[in-house]
Order: C-alpha cells, then structure tokens, then sequence
C-alpha cells in the first residue's frame, strides 16, 4: 500500500496539487484511480491485520474500490478530489506507520 501511496503522492506533485489540474487532466485523474483502486485491493486482503493494529478506518477505502472498479464511469472528480485532499495525507501517514511494524 505505501508504494501505491507514493505514487500517488509523486502523481499529485507532477501534475499539480489543485483541482483544475486534475479535472482536466484524464491521466492524472486515471493514475491517482488505478492506485486508490490498488490500495482498496491490499486492504481487503490484509482486513483482519488492519483492524488489529490500525485505527484507520480501512473499510471506506475497501468500499471505494469496489465503487471504483464496478461504477468507474460514474465516480466524479469533485468525490475524487476530495479524498485526495481530506483523507489521502491520513491514510498515507497509517501506511507509513503500519510498514513499520
């Protein structure tokens, strides 16, 4: 999870940390998906170990990817945008601290 994290981190700095950038930009938006849709992936698989050494609430981002990749024509930017900019930094900060146990 962390290096999908960092990428989006490394995608976010490339392109531009501002909505205009990222609403226009379809592979930027399309890069920052893919991974949010990995990170969903790994946290399904690890579940029961993040809801045992993680107060991160894991099950939205679980959830996202499924939304993601079942209904990605129907995600909306804004929605996207907001997770980058609300709770990206936090999530990305428990993976960090998660790598480390």
């Amino acid at each position: 999870m962390n290096e999908y994290c960092r990428r989006i981190a490394f995608t976010m700095h490339r392109f531009g940390n501002d909505f205009d950038s990222f609403n226009k930009d379809y592979d930027y938006r399309s890069s920052v998906l893919f991974n949010l849709q990995q990170i969903g992936e790994n946290a399904k698989l690890i579940r029961l170990w993040l809801s045992e050494n993680s107060t991160y609430d894991w099950n939205p981002v679980c959830s996202f990817r499924d939304f993601i990749a079942h209904n990605y024509a129907r995600v909306e930017n804004k929605v996207i945008w907001k997770i980058l900019t609300d709770d990206f930094p936090l999530m990305m900060n428990e993976a960090i601290r998660l790598k480390s146990l």
